[in-house]
């Protein structure tokens, strides 16, 4: 019986052999396409819950952003007030009528050049807001699923630190900003005469030339003495100095303050600055 099989199995070896490459091909072909599969299926759910992180960062970010700015807006607005006083000069009208004409003069160049600076102010500031946002969620987003973005964890501190850069604006920068705005309305709206009632059309045309003039000054160069406005990074935050002894928060914290200026001061930026102050200045003429 054995001789038997035996002979059965050595006349039909070479079936037997392509029959067990044929099996043993499948099997393996199928379990290469089972790793495969599971490679993939492992790919698409770390790049979907990555998308997920992205968006949950990025909704934080704005919401973070609307609060932010809801708070410092009231800050902002104080030193408005305070550089570009009307009551004082109201006040002046009344202790001194036989200047008034000369101080109507002042005081409508004020009620514009207010009007014009807590447009350009929002705008800068709400944008500056949501440029330092992304660039330190990137940081932290990237140190969590990069176990330590630039071989340094984000901690609390950092960010802090980082995010009270832009205090800077209140500090220093606004005054400097409020200055330079009222300088180029005051060239603008100083012909004016003061018994003229101005149309919209009338008002909207001197917002736009206020506006256009601006724009342009602001690309100009220092050198020539022309320049209004100074690049926008300037006003927002103080010029980033390397540390003398060079921790590695230091390090990061003076990296991440570098790339805010250079974003603060790029063509794109000035772009997405540039219409919202246009949408601001709609928004004024339609509460007008």
């Amino acid at each position: 019986m054995f001789s038997r099989i035996k002979d059965i199995l050595y006349r039909h070896r070479r079936k037997i052999y392509i029959a067990g490459v044929l099996f043993g091909g499948a099997a393996l072909f199928k379990r290469y396409v089972e790793y495969k599969l599971i490679e993939w299926h492992n790919t698409q759910t770390k790049t979907i819950l990555e998308r997920q992180k992205k968006r949950q960062y990025y909704e934080n970010i704005q919401k973070t952003t609307n609060a932010t700015i809801l708070n410092f807006s009231k800050s902002l607005k104080e030193v408005i007030i305070r550089d570009l006083d009307a009551d004082a000069l109201l006040q002046a009208i009344k202790e001194q009528p036989h200047h008034k004409q000369t101080i109507w003069e002042q005081l409508k160049n004020v009620g514009f050049s207010r009007a014009i600076s807590v447009v350009y102010v929002s705008a800068l500031a709400v944008s500056t807001l949501e440029v330092q946002l992304m660039l330190l969620g990137g940081y932290t987003f990237n140190d969590l699923c990069a176990d330590g973005y630039a071989k340094t964890p984000i901690s609390s501190r950092l960010q802090e630190k980082y995010l009270a850069a832009i205090h800077y604006l209140i500090e220093q920068g606004l005054s400097k900003l409020l200055v330079d705005i009222t300088r180029a309305t005051d060239r603008i709206v100083s012909g004016l005469p003061l018994a003229h009632l101005l149309t919209i059309g009338q008002l909207e045309g001197i917002l736009k030339e206020i506006h256009l003039s601006l724009r342009k000054e602001i690309n100009l160069n220092e050198s020539n003495g022309t320049c209004c406005l100074e690049p926008w990074s300037r006003y927002v935050m103080s010029v980033p100095i390397s540390p003398d002894w060079e921790s590695d928060e230091e390090r990061v914290l003076y990296n991440m303050l570098l790339e805010t200026c250079d974003i603060l001061d790029s063509e794109d930026f000035s772009v997405v600055c540039d219409n919202l102050i246009q949408v601001g200045m709609n928004h004024l003429l339609d509460r007008v």
